[in-house]
Formats: C-alpha cells, sequence, structure tokens
C-alpha cells in the first residue's frame, strides 16, 4: 500500500520528455511507482484534476542562509514550488567564520542575506551549521555552498592584496575542510569586498580544490556591464587552468551598450563548451537586478570594510571617488534606473525612490546620495537596477545549458521590515515558466527541465530533479493554465497562483495554497 498517491495528473518527468498522463506511488520518502493511465490506491490520495505534476523546482542560485536558522517556513520559496536551493552564493556564507571576524561576517552577509540581524553566529563550521539548522528542520532543502568572499575573510580580512603561501594555503585548508564536510562548492562574488580585491591565480589554486572533489564554483562575475565579455573570459581561462565545472550565476547584460549583444555572449561560452570545457549559467527572468551598492563604489575605495570606506569617503579622496560613481551610476542606467529597495537605518525612509529623486529630495548630487545610503546603513542598503533588455533576457532563457535561479532569499508574506525587496524572491518560478510559455520560447518539458533536472545534473544532485522510481518525492503540483507570479517591484509581498501541492520527500508541505506545518526538509550535504 502506498502512503501517499497522486492521480490525474500530466506527468513532467524534468528529464525533457514529453508529457504524459499518469499516477505516482509514494512510500515514506520515496517514488515507487509511476504509472501511466491507471490509477493507484493509497492511504492517501491527491486528485491532480488533470493538473501538471513536475518534480519540485531546485533554486540554484539562492540567498537563504540566514533564513534557514531563524525562519523555518521559507514561505516566498515553497509558495513558488521550490523544495530545493542553493545557498551559500556569490561570495558570501556564514562559514567559515572565526571569533575575530564575526561581527565582519554578519556585516558583510547583510548585503545579500535577509534576516541575518537575527542570528547568532555562535558557530564557525560548515559541520556546525547543518547540525543547526536540522535539528529544528525547515519547510524545504538546502544545499550549502561556501562563499570565497567569506573564505579570504576568515584568513586576511579586507586587505586588498595577494594573499600569501601561508594565507593562500590557508584558504585551500579551511575550503577542504568544508568539502569534506559536505559543501557542495564554492561560490565567487567578484564585484563584492573581498573577493573583488583577488586576482585570477589565487582563484585558479582553490578552483583545482574544488576540482578534486568533484564541486562546482559558482560565479558572480567582476562585471556585467561594460566589460561582460572580459569578465566571461577570465572564467573561462580559469576553468581552462583548473578543470573545474564553472557555473557562471545570473548570467546577463547589463546596461544599454551592451544590450542585443545576447548572441555574440552565448557564442563566446559556446565555444569554450565544444572545446570541452565544463560551463554552465543561470538567469532570472527579470530585467532589473537587485544588490548592494558596492558595485558603483571604485574597488580600491573598499579595502577594509565599511570604516575605512567612511574615512576615505570623508576625507581628500572623495573627490575623485565621487567621480568614478557617477561614472558607474549612468553605466547601470542613470540616476532615475537605480531604486532603493532597502535602507534601514537612514536618518529618512529612501524605500521606492530612485537616486535621482533623493538628490532632487536632498539637493545633492548623485554621488553624494550614495555615499550618504552606504554610511548611513553601513553598507547595508539594497538597490533595484534597471538595466537589462527584455530581448536578451528572453534570448539568454532559452539556451539549454541554463538554468533558473532566483538569486533570492526566504522571507515571509508579512516581513514588511525588509522594505520593498526585489519580486524574484517571490515570483521567479511562475515567472518564468509563463514567459516562456506566453512568449513560446521553449516546450513545456524543456522549460521544467531547466527548473529541476537540469539544476539537478549540474550539481550532481542524483536523487532529485526528475520523477522516477527510487528517487526522493519532491514534487509540485501547479495549474498550467493559472500558474502566474502576482509580485511587482512596488508590492513585492504577494504569492503566486497556480502552485496548488508542494511535497517534500513524501509529505505535504503545501495543500490547495495553504502552507501545512511539515517540516520535513534538511540541509543536505554532498
Amino acid at each position: 500500500m502506498f502512503d501517499l498517491v497522486i492521480n490525474n495528473v500530466l506527468i513532467i518527468d524534468g528529464k525533457g520528455g514529453k508529457p504524459f498522463k499518469g499516477s505516482i506511488g509514494i512510500i515514506k520518502d520515496k517514488i515507487e511507482a509511476v504509472s501511466k493511465n491507471n490509477m493507484l490506491n493509497g492511504l492517501k490520495i491527491i486528485d491532480g484534476k488533470a493538473h501538471i505534476l513536475s518534480p519540485g523546482f531546485i533554486d540554484i542560485h539562492s540567498h537563504s542562509d540566514s533564513s534557514f536558522l531563524v525562519y523555518k517556513d521559507l514561505e516566498s520559496k515553497i509558495f513558488q514550488g521550490i523544495t530545493t536551493e542553493l545557498i551559500g552564493s556569490c561570495g558570501i556564507s556564514l562559514v567559515p567564520n572565526n571569533k575575530a571576524i564575526k561581527n565582519n561576517i554578519l556585516n558583510y552577509c547583510k548585503t545579500l542575506c535577509y534576516n541575518t540581524h537575527k542570528i547568532d553566529l555562535n558557530f564557525s563550521t560548515l559541520k556546525e551549521y547543518v547540525e543547526r539548522v536540522n535539528k529544528n528542520p525547515p519547510a524545504i532543502n538546502g544545499l550549502p555552498q561556501i562563499g570565497h568572499g567569506t573564505l579570504r575573510m576568515t584568513v586576511m580580512g579586507f586587505e586588498n592584496r595577494k594573499p600569501t603561501i601561508k594565507e593562500l594555503d590557508k584558504m585551500k585548508y579551511l575550503l577542504e575542510r568544508e568539502l569534506k564536510a559536505g559543501a557542495w562548492g564554492m561560490s565567487l562574488g567578484l564585484v563584492y569586498p573581498p573577493g573583488s580585491f583577488t586576482e585570477k591565480e589565487e582563484l585558479v589554486e582553490l578552483a583545482k580544490v574544488l576540482k578534486k572533489y568533484d564541486a562546482i564554483l559558482t560565479v558572480h562575475m567582476r562585471n556585467e556591464g561594460d566589460m561582460v565579455f572580459k569578465a566571461v573570459k577570465e572564467m573561462i581561462d580559469i576553468t581552462r587552468k583548473s578543470g573545474v565545472h564553472c557555473h557562471i550565476s545570473h548570467l546577463k547584460l547589463m546596461g544599454r551598450n551592451q544590450w542585443g549583444r545576447g548572441k555574440e555572449l552565448l557564442n563566446l561560452i559556446n565555444d569554450a563548451i565544444s572545446k570541452g570545457l565544463n560551463i554552465s549559467c543561470d538567469q532570472y527572468p527579470y530585467i532589473a537586478s537587485c544588490t548592494s551598492l558596492y558595485p558603483l563604489i571604485p574597488k580600491d575605495a573598499q579595502e577594509g570594510g565599511i570604516e575605512s570606506i567612511r574615512n576615505r569617503f570623508n576625507s581628500y579622496q572623495w573627490q575623485d571617488i565621487s567621480k568614478i560613481i557617477k561614472k558607474n551610476i549612468y553605466a547601470r542606467g542613470g540616476g532615475d534606473k537605480i531604486v532603493i529597495s532597502s535602507s534601514e537605518g537612514t536618518k529618512e525612509n529612501y524605500q521606492g525612490l530612485s537616486l535621482l529623486q533623493i538628490s532632487n529630495k536632498l539637493n545633492i548630487s548623485l554621488a553624494e546620495v550614495v555615499k550618504l545610503l552606504l554610511l548611513q546603513t553601513e553598507g547595508a542598503a539594497s538597490v533595484i537596477y534597471y538595466s537589462m533588455n527584455e530581448e536578451d533576457v528572453e534570448y539568454i532563457m532559452k539556451h539549454e545549458r541554463i538554468a533558473v535561479g532566483s538569486d533570492g532569499a526566504a522571507l515571509g508574506f508579512h516581513d514588511f521590515e525588509f522594505g520593498t525587496p526585489h519580486p524574484r524572491n517571490f515570483g521567479t518560478f511562475p515567472k518564468f515558466i509563463r514567459t516562456c510559455l506566453d512568449k513560446k520560447l521553449l516546450p513545456l518539458e524543456k522549460v521544467i527541465c531547466k527548473a529541476t533536472g537540469l539544476p539537478a545534473k549540474l550539481l550532481g544532485l542524483k536523487d532529485r530533479g526528475v520523477i522516477e522510481v527510487g528517487k526522493i518525492a519532491d514534487l509540485v503540483i501547479f495549474d498550467l493554465d493559472n500558474i502566474q507570479d502576482m509580485s511587482a517591484f512596488t508590492e513585492p509581498f504577494a504569492k503566486p497562483k497556480g502552485i496548488e501541492y508542494v511535497v517534500v520527500s513524501g509529505k505535504i508541505a503545501l495543500e490547495n495554497g495553504i502552507q501545512h506545518k511539515i517540516y520535513n526538509g534538511k540541509i543536505l550535504t554532498k
């Protein structure tokens, strides 16, 4: 007798195969039967109402590291149909760390991870992090990476220089320790300090350690605008020299000067793949990104962390720094295209205002606005950059080696303390499906593969991501006609439509739009 049966569904297996009508039977946490046309019997039976049954969605680019510790419902993810997510992205993770830099680590993580202010960083290794989360299981699964920025900071702080041989060996040792503890890979955040201080040779040496453990290198590149082609070439070179699997995060073309070059960018990546290099990417289906203000600040001005930045901003160096900030604002679309998402710590509330609006309101320059926001929030301000072209986003979306990644973190639908976060936190996967189908970019089975089987294959996640006998029963049922993201840039806290059921490890976690208090997820180690 099956514990759970799902009848009357159109099954999409996650491998790219054609959809078929059928049923599945689950015992404990595994799929034990996949039947075409025939109905099955079990202790609990779901009538799928001829809707779509697919593997649970796998978010290959996420920032829920802190959320897993303090917010086990992980609402904004599970309501999208996400059952597993890769965390520790963009060079930022909570571990490894040490007592001397715990506050720096927390401030660093605030730039991309929500809920960081709620955690007590009384652990320093991946093993301890996994134990902490799994002691109080979450609603979905997490796959941990080690952030290179965190790793580097633990060894040599925010210093803008090459590591000594001893320091590089220490980074290798810590990385290897965490890979042995089950990390799925290492992420780079080469636009954020201290990752932005890193030279290629250091990255090649660390990538060789990843290769030894068959672990992935995920990358927020140095540049996604005017220098994006140079940045991709750097990743190709690192892949060639180390043999690592390099995964480029949120592949995009930022800035009007780059619009229309999607084919050229993918040709560069295709050429490297044709030569035997293991390169893949992910993408979110939006024309705006969201991150900190650091990409607007010249690299040399970022050394030493926020207090050192404050000293430089308030010194004779500001005149030269402000000129570069002005140039970078223009490259990202101008002051009217950069909108404040979160500004906790500022004397006034600037959420929802553009840099240009704040400039006019306060009668100060755009660079002075950046200075004010960065210093008053101690670097934690987040902003939305409207700098991409819809045609490029859709062209990139179709590439067979590009998976879906939200670049978001798990939030609740009433977490208004976080300002106006990017809608990708709430609607990436429904929006991706709706966009692909409405624009006729890809057939449904290919669309679902990009959210399930493809990310599982890229990560080496062998027991999830596809529907077949013996696999873990992480599943989602959705109404193809009604699936739709409802989150907007002005009002992001909205549940998507069309997600009917979410099953995590064989248990129903979401049913008819209601989340059950079922916490069947965990941090999965490699």
